[in-house]
């Protein structure tokens, strides 16, 4: 097909506005505006997208012309273009029996079909930012993580430089990966959005080396640094997806960021390589616990994981019992070298005494209560349970 126009036309389309109501205070995006711009008495932005901050800059403006020869060439986003040829033009220019330039109206609220995302949902957080939509795809940069785009309207503007905060979260909402940054990579800090801009805002979540694979959420949410406020979505709170991890390649375990690294075996058949735990006590305060295991042979049976707070007369003052990874990835489907992240929130009773307690570890078959036993040079041979560092529990 032979492309036609090359701007022609469109002193034609400035004239036509230029008789309109408040010409000189309207706003107009067109193509090739440099052509366009000349002949018009407000003020002319391009219609085109931008590779980077505001991703539809019309829809700050009056009006908005199109083009026959950008329509031909597919310049211009197919949504977009879809929508605008659904509706009524307020004016088209002819030339020689042909049309070559279409006058819209800026719609005032924002077509759904029209929002650039692959999954459209609309969430406001306060009266001045709503949430359009969301694409979710594996990072090109790394398999480890999640390429997580955003698509921010401004409400109204703000003075306060929120940042953007994800979590990838299981079905318990235990974190398996997280990301802060300010907007845009930090180019366009909230402060500086204008009242309808909509932003394209591109994250790389990187996810926990031995998250277990399967069906994730993402949580998303905004805050004020400098106030410690949150801005909070609509609802209860904001989840994207889901998405699934797939199963990662065993890391070194240099990457893992153990705190308490050991090596104990559990009856040959998988490793506790190590564990990252908090400190600072007090009774009824919780436990966050991570253990790292790494598989050594397939399994046919699920073990439950035990974890254990215990005084020095073996005494239980708190404790969670479940199948690992919160119950979502039970050791038959662990495969052979495979080394696995699991979290743990244990309870401390509000009636523990101040002093030090011991964490004990280990796992069972739930259908029999019999224990793995701990194997390794110098161990016991009755011995059933890994023992962890003191913990410390003060006073109330």
């Amino acid at each position: 097909m032979m492309q036609v126009g090359w701007g022609e036309g469109l002193e034609q389309a400035a004239h036509y506005l230029n008789d309109q109501e408040n010409p000189v205070t309207a706003r107009t995006a067109s193509c090739y505006v440099t052509e366009f711009a000349p002949f018009y008495l407000g003020e002319a932005l391009p219609l085109r997208e931008l590779d980077e901050g505001d991703v539809m800059p019309w829809l700050m403006t009056d009006y908005m012309v199109f083009y026959v020869a950008h329509i031909q060439s597919n310049a211009l986003d197919e949504a977009i273009v879809r929508y605008f040829r659904s509706v009524e033009p307020e004016h088209i220019i002819h030339l020689k029996g042909i049309d070559y330039a279409w006058i819209y109206r800026t719609p005032q609220a924002l077509p759904e079909e029209i929002v650039p995302a692959s999954h459209v949902r609309w969430v406001p957080f306060g009266n001045s930012i709503l949430l359009l939509g969301y694409d979710i795809n594996k990072a090109q940069s790394n398999a480890d993580k999640l390429s997580v785009t955003l698509y921010w309207r401004c409400l109204h503007p703000m003075e306060q430089n929120y940042r953007v905060w994800l979590k990838l979260v299981n079905g318990v909402y235990h974190i398996w990966g997280q990301e802060d940054s300010i907007p845009v990579g930090g180019r366009f800090p909230t402060s500086i959005w204008r009242e309808g801009t909509v932003l394209r805002d591109e994250h790389e979540l990187g996810i926990l080396p031995g998250t277990p694979p399967g069906l994730y959420h993402i949580e998303v949410g905004l805050y004020d640094p400098q106030r410690q406020e949150s801005l909070k979505p609509e609802g209860d709170g904001l989840l994207l997806g889901p998405v699934e991890v797939e199963r990662q390649q065993p890391s070194a375990t240099r990457h893992l960021d153990i705190q308490h690294p050991l090596v104990a075996s559990l009856a040959d058949k998988v490793l506790l390589l190590g564990y990252n735990i908090e400190s600072g006590f007090r009774p009824g305060d919780g436990i966050h616990l991570t253990l790292f295991w790494q598989c050594l042979e397939e399994m046919d049976r699920d073990y439950t994981v035990f974890t254990h707070l215990v005084d020095k007369q073996g005494n239980f003052w708190g404790q969670k019992d479940n199948e690992p990874a919160d119950g979502f990835y039970p050791t038959r489907q662990w495969q052979a070298s495979e080394i696995v992240r699991d979290q743990y929130d244990i309870a401390i009773s509000p009636e523990a005494p101040p002093g030090e307690y011991q964490l004990e570890v280990g796992m069972y078959l739930a259908e029999t209560g019999e224990r793995l036993p701990v194997l390794g040079e110098g161990v016991d041979r009755t011995q059933r349970v890994i023992s962890l560092s003191p913990v410390q529990v003060a006073g109330r």
